[in-house]
């Protein structure tokens, strides 16, 4: 009868995560806010952009604290005969605590917010009162190195049954971010007046592609301009142009390579718009870009053994398990009809439009994505009247989109973002619009399920324990290192103060010479 000795089981050291505790809250954050000095004073306000961000997260005994801010942008008609445009910017701050048992400090949290519902109402010509209603998601998790069997030799008698199971992971392993200036001139079409004075500018950045060469991460990608304007006519109306600028940079990082996973993200950190000719803009806006840089690696390990007929003890520990199971992204359009307030003049002209998404319910289907929410659309317009005076109104629309993601399953977690590409609307008489909006949807759906794994033979009693400390064993302080590109063991003995030699006893490395992108080694404390 034929044995299988541990010292010829092959192990691998892998970061595991265990859930603790997962749960969502809701938080209504309220704030009133004053017309900064050398502003002047509102007669409406045509919106509120609210853009929520998380500052700090601190686990504490049963839960966790979230600090951040909302950033708002308030724009508004002003109380002068010729009813400029005008906007200023808040920051509303909150703190929100979430209760999830078994939540303790040193763990590890995961928070996505969201802003579900924003509000705002005018006090007094210079104070405004907003409401907005966050969502928060939270997860904790517990990491820990443990080592698992990915190879077991073959024995001729007794046979061995091995089942093996192939987990993709993604590392991210390098970051860094980049600024540039995106410059580019907005042509007046014809049609539309020519300029006397800017009220107004909005900017949105977007990657449209990211290469990954040696040492570089290229980014390309466009900035989206709408400037509001006054008309070079006598009745200085206000009007609405829209254009684009491009961008190219690169994020430049030791080591990486074409075969690397390369994600990035825009952001304008600031715009500006000068008159080259009545006909004629100037745009530059400076982009801030960050990219992050991973590894994919898929690790086939050994989740079960059997008919094995010796005295050896299976030991085998369970770990959570998180694939990518589909991501899409996807174009619809949106159609509905706006009735005018009441109490609103009728409408001569639509000088702007636009739309924010606000995200209430994400469903994961067979093989599809179900997003659900809610369309705040802001019309600006001239009214049908002698003084031709700028009105404004919005409307929620509730509004429900799908996103094919073959491989998506139901009780699979889905995470999606709806951007408001394009508003156009046509006026079907004075008092009502045909409103089309092109929605840009992106979903990403993720399994997450309890794997077991095989991390050791034992021969009963006679086998030692792992000692404290050990990788694998619930509940140590271990250190642990991501390798990265161009990494070599020297330069991390000298990161943490240790040496080769340590190393090497550590985590049972046969050459010190040859270690691999995305290994995980523990580091001896």
């Amino acid at each position: 009868m034929s044995s299988v000795a541990i010292s010829d089981i092959r192990r691998r050291k892998v970061r595991v995560e265990q859930l603790v505790g997962e749960a969502t809250s809701d938080a209504v954050v309220s704030g009133t806010f004053s017309v900064p000095d050398g502003k002047p004073d509102i007669a409406s306000i045509l919106r509120v952009d609210v853009r929520p961000a998380v500052t700090r997260v601190t686990v504490i005994r049963n839960g966790i604290i979230i600090e951040g801010a909302i950033e708002l942008n308030i724009l508004y008609v002003a109380v002068v005969p010729t009813q400029p445009v005008h906007f200023f910017e808040a920051s509303l701050p909150f703190t929100h605590f979430v209760r999830i048992p078994g939540a303790a400090p040193g763990m590890i949290p995961e928070v996505v917010i969201t802003a579900q519902f924003e509000s705002h109402r005018l006090v007094n010509p210079r104070t405004v009162e907003v409401n907005v209603i966050l969502s928060f998601k939270v997860r904790v998790f517990v990491e820990e190195i443990t080592e698992v069997v990915v190879e077991v030799p073959e024995v001729i008698a007794p046979p061995i049954k091995v089942r093996k199971r192939a987990v993709q992971v993604e590392r991210v392993v390098l970051e860094g971010q980049a600024e540039t200036i995106a410059t580019g001139n907005i042509i007046i079409p014809s049609g539309s007046p020519s300029v006397s004075d800017i009220v107004h500018v909005d900017a949105a950045s977007k990657v449209t592609d990211v290469d990954v060469i040696r040492n570089k991460v290229i980014v390309d990608g466009i900035v989206r301009v709408r400037v509001l304007y006054v008309a070079l006519l006598p009745q200085q109306p206000v009007f609405a142009v829209d254009g684009r600028v491009d961008f190219h940079t690169f994020v430049a990082l030791d080591g990486v390579d074409p075969s690397m996973f390369a994600f990035a993200l825009s952001n304008v950190e600031h715009v500006a718009v000068d008159i080259i000719d009545p006909r004629t803009l100037r745009v530059r806006a400076v982009v801030k870009v960050k990219v992050l840089v991973g590894v994919e690696k898929e690790i086939d390990f050994v989740t079960r053994i059997e008919e094995v007929l010796v005295p050896n003890e299976i030991v085998n520990r369970e770990f959570l398990a998180e694939q990518v199971a589909a991501e899409r992204k996807e174009r619809s359009v949106f159609k509905v009809s706006l009735a005018l307030p009441p109490e609103k003049p009728d409408i001569s002209r639509v000088i702007l439009a636009s739309g924010r998404a606000q995200i209430v319910r994400v469903s994961v289907q067979q093989d599809r994505v179900l997003v659900e929410g809610t369309l705040r659309f802001s019309i600006l317009y001239v009214a049908r009247e002698p003084a031709e005076q700028v009105f404004s109104f919005e409307e929620d629309v509730p509004f429900f989109t799908t996103v094919n993601a073959p491989g998506a399953r139901p009780g699979m977690s889905g995470m999606a973002d709806v951007d408001v590409e394009q508003v156009d609307v046509k006026a079907i008489d004075m008092r009502s619009l045909d409103v089309r909006a092109t929605l840009r949807t992106w979903a990403l759906v993720v399994s997450t399920e309890r794997v077991s794994a095989v991390v050791g033979l034992r021969r009963g009693e006679a086998e030692a324990q792992p000692g404290p400390g050990a990788p694998g064993v619930p509940g140590t302080a271990v250190r642990s290192h991501v390798v990265r590109p161009g990494e070599s063991l020297w330069q991390i003995a000298q990161m943490y103060n240790t040496t080769v030699e340590a190393i090497v006893r550590a985590n049972d490395i046969e050459d010190p010479n040859f270690i691999e992108v995305g290994d995980v080694l523990v580091i001896p404390l």
